[in-house]
């Protein structure tokens, strides 16, 4: 008789990618005045960011209603849990696989660790549509760099009103301190206006959110 396959339950199963760690950002933006990419390097940061982004819209998706299986997903396969309600106790099954797990516990998982959508969804999509169509290394450059600069903001009463930077859902560290290293990085340009121009948008809009933003 065959062994069974032992799967991972509970909490056990839930597995969610790490932030960025500075110092990769800053050795990658220090190669740009050099024009001499590291590729490794670029590719190392824009898949981390890629998994940092899918995790927060499936956390999204799981707070919405719709709790994607870790262990089917894993397998290859996208399975979808409905919730029934919002009660903190609900069993969340999987009839694929026969993963389970309370809804607090599958809360414990996320909370506090940066994964909140907030009002940067819209850029955190945008890298996932774009990131896999980027083809040379500076075209994925520029892909990284727009989204580490993305900023949340306001979902009610003013939708163009910067609020918070974006850049701690996605590099480790507390708000200030990364963004006070996304203010050192964006000096290292070299000879390229967009970025110029971007980062100067971006201490502009850290000005704009005032509190919580190193000027």
């Amino acid at each position: 008789m065959e062994n069974a396959v032992c799967l991972p339950t509970g909490r056990a199963a839930v597995r969610w990618p790490p932030r960025v760690h500075k110092s990769q950002l800053r050795r990658l933006y220090a190669s740009i005045p050099t024009d001499q990419l590291d590729e490794k390097l670029v590719d190392d940061v824009g898949i981390s960011l890629y998994m940092r982004c899918q995790a927060i819209i499936t956390i999204s998706k799981a707070r919405q209603g719709q709790v994607l299986c870790p262990v089917c997903n894993r397998a290859g396969r996208e399975q979808f849990i409905s919730r029934r309600g919002h009660a903190r106790e609900e069993l969340i099954h999987c009839p694929q696989c026969g993963w389970e797990i309370t809804w607090a516990d599958y809360q414990r998982t996320f909370q506090k660790k940066q994964f909140n959508e907030g009002g940067a969804g819209e850029g955190f999509r945008r890298y996932l549509e774009h990131y896999p169509k980027c083809r040379t290394p500076w075209e994925k450059m520029l892909a990284i760099d727009l989204l580490i600069h993305e900023f949340h903001y306001s979902l009610r009463s003013e939708p163009d009103r910067p609020t918070r930077a974006a850049c701690v859902n996605l590099i480790e560290g507390r708000l200030a301190d990364v963004v006070r290293c996304l203010n050192e990085i964006s000096g290292v340009t070299g000879e390229h206006p967009e970025l110029t121009e971007r980062h100067r948008a971006w201490k502009a809009k850290c000005i704009a959110a005032g509190n919580w933003h190193p000027k």
